[in-house]
């Protein structure tokens, strides 16, 4: 899976467990440390599609979200 923000881009794999939606990462890759924010976001997103995925529906082939930096002012 990839992750960006507006400073850097990451590339690295998750693993979401069929049986408790309990999601893990194995180290990411990129320029910069992977901000805690983002890995939670991503977290939260895979868990949501683990969630349909037990309510019947296919496990999507993307997913995309856009958040702000929890620092950002919006202007």
């Amino acid at each position: 899976m990839s992750l960006a923000d507006a400073r850097a881009s990451w590339i690295g794999r998750a693993k979401v467990a069929e049986s408790d939606g309990q999601v893990s990462f194995e180290p990411w890759h990129g320029e910069l440390e992977l901000p805690d924010w983002l890995a939670e976001g991503a977290r939260v997103l895979l868990r949501a599609a683990w969630q349909k995925r037990r309510a019947g529906e296919t496990w999507p082939r993307r997913l995309a979200r856009w958040r702000p930096e929890p620092d950002a002012k919006n202007e």
